[in-house]
C-alpha cells in the first residue's frame, strides 16, 4: 500500500550525511511513544552545564 507521491520525496530529500531541517523535519519527522527522546532532553535540561 504504498504511495509513491509521499515515498518519492521522502527519498529524495534524504541524504546520509545531512539531517532534516525545519520544514523537511516538520514534515518527516514522527514522533514515537517508545523514544528515548523526551527522557534523554529531561536529563540535559537538568544539567547545569549540558554538553
Amino acid at each position: 500500500m504504498s504511495n509513491i507521491k509521499f515515498w518519492k520525496p521522502a527519498y529524495q530529500l534524504f541524504r546520509h550525511d545531512e539531517p532534516l531541517m525545519n520544514k523537511e523535519l516538520e514534515e518527516f519527522y514522527v514522533r514515537r511513544e517508545d523514544s528515548p527522546v523526551d527522557t534523554l532532553v529531561n536529563l540535559l535540561e537538568m544539567d547545569d552545564d549540558p554538553s
